[in-house]
């Protein structure tokens, strides 16, 4: 019954060695995985436990869905799978190459960590005492490669928005978001600020900002 699987398990969960991106063989729970399959500790060998369960039982194919935040994740997602697949069992391999979609996503969304003040401040803010709360601004923004092999939700109901293509979707991202948040922290320190949204408030700041993105960033974008 399983149709996507979705993860989200941080960059560096995806086992990569840091110079070279090449999925690393040496990392000792990946050596375990493939030594004892039917015993799985890491997400490679628990995914390719269940996906030798699919193929002896003719379920078809399956979507795995990254939606951490990595440049073209999906082909991150792809290529340390399929490198652990090919060392692991050469039938899962080629089964997956035929049988798995790895669509790249973006997730647009700001965070915070959630501190042990935070858990006490948001369960009194809810009237319910919440263990692990979980808060983030309002705006949010997911866009997906339109690329599932066996169907999907109707998610675009709930804003999600579907493209051939995210790569734009990232380039936006990174020029309008990541980059002036780092062009707002050095002046934003020098002036007293400890907070984006502090900073952003001091119209020097703000018309700075709206100067860089007009002149440095908008016109070297192709908007999707």
């Amino acid at each position: 019954r399983i149709k996507i699987i979705s993860l989200t398990i941080t960059e560096g969960g995806y086992n990569l060695d840091k110079k070279t991106r090449e999925f690393d063989f040496s990392n000792e729970d990946i050596l375990y995985d493939l030594t004892f399959p039917k015993r799985p500790g890491t997400v490679f060998g628990y995914i390719a436990a269940g996906l030798r369960k699919r193929i002896s039982a003719d379920a078809g194919p399956v979507t795995i869905l990254c939606c951490d935040n990595l440049p073209h994740n999906g082909d991150v997602c792809r290529g340390a799978f399929l490198s652990f697949f090919e060392k692991a069992d050469t039938q899962l391999y080629h089964w997956a190459k035929a049988h798995i979609s790895f669509p790249n996503s973006m997730v647009d969304r700001i965070t915070p960590a959630t501190l042990a003040d935070d858990v006490q401040r948001l369960s009194a803010m809810n009237g319910q005492e919440d263990l692990a709360p979980v808060y983030c601004e309002d705006f949010i923004q997911w866009v997906i490669e339109d690329d599932f092999r066996a169907g999907r939700p109707a998610w675009e109901r709930a804003g999600v928005e579907f493209t051939e293509d995210v790569s734009k979707y990232e380039a936006m991202k990174l020029g309008f978001v990541n980059s002036t948040h780092q062009m707002l922290s050095f002046p934003g320190m020098l002036a007293g600020y400890r907070k984006v949204d502090e900073a952003a408030s001091d119209e020097r700041i703000a018309a700075y900002l709206r100067q860089y993105m007009d002149l440095d960033v908008a016109p070297y974008l192709s908007p999707p």
